[in-house]
């Protein structure tokens, strides 16, 4: 509940926008949180969206995450069907 008074503070406040698809339109069946399918479902998103917005970028200063990558083509070319 602490994330989610978070982010309706953050987009009351126009500090960000919510993308219109997105179920957090109808914030306050959060309320509802664990009972309903809906309120577990916006919680898994609220979670999602607080680390992805509010957390620092973690592999812009780090190389191995393009290393690994790299490396794994090196072994084997990505082949699909």
């Amino acid at each position: 509940m602490a994330l989610a008074t978070m982010l309706y503070l953050v987009v009351n406040a126009r500090l960000l926008f919510l993308n219109p698809e997105t179920r957090l339109h109808d914030f306050e069946k959060i309320c509802d949180y664990p009972s309903t399918e809906e309120s577990r479902a916006m919680a898994s998103e609220v979670r999602s969206l607080t680390i992805m917005s509010f957390l620092p970028p973690q592999y812009e200063e780090n190389s191995w995450p393009k290393d690994f990558w790299n490396r794994g083509l090196a072994l084997e070319a990505c082949t699909y069907d």
